[in-house]
């Protein structure tokens, strides 16, 4: 990908910016996004707005106002998850993406859940979505160190996913 000119804010949190870390702003500048939005329920990391993914209804100014809803992390922390899959699919402007990255396996004690691919398999076909990519992520351990492992969900079938329970002990995630 080429990156598009952007000014390089530090982040917003002090410590991160001490290391050196980059601002979402400037993150999404660069792959050539005009705008970022961050929705959460606190003002824990600077919100835009304020919404809790718990709640039945989105709010109506923000329905089909993204381009992108990326979901990197939040999932696994909200308690209705089946509430979350419908919000992002009525944030996403039509022929826009909603990117997910949860938990699948071995990540006690991190959110409330590990789903299994076939949640965003089946949520998106049933909603009607074009299912672009659905792939499972090994992630290396600490010791390990190096490249994720990605395995095609949608493709692989049967020749890769393994039989209930039988995934190794790394973190594994879904994208």
């Amino acid at each position: 990908v080429t990156l598009a000119d952007a000014p390089l804010i530090l982040h917003r949190e002090p410590e991160l910016a001490s290391r050196g870390f980059l601002s979402d702003d400037t993150l999404f500048a660069m792959l050539g996004f005009s705008s970022c939005v961050r929705i959460d329920c606190s003002d824990y990391e600077s919100v835009d707005e304020f919404f809790d993914l718990n709640q039945t209804e989105s709010p109506p100014h923000l329905d089909q106002a993204f381009d992108v809803v990326l979901d990197a992390g939040t999932m696994e922390h909200v308690f209705d998850v089946a509430n979350v899959l419908r919000h992002c699919s009525r944030l996403v402007r039509p022929g826009g993406r909603v990117i997910h990255l949860t938990p699948s396996s071995n990540c006690l004690e991190h959110g409330f859940y590990c789903v299994s691919p076939t949640l965003f398999a089946d949520f998106y076909t049933a909603s009607e979505f074009d299912m672009n990519e659905v792939l499972l992520c090994r992630i290396p351990s600490s010791i390990e160190r190096g490249a994720w492992r990605v395995y095609d969900y949608l493709k692989a079938g049967k020749d890769f996913i393994p039989m209930m329970g039988r995934l190794d002990r790394s973190v594994w995630f879904t994208f």
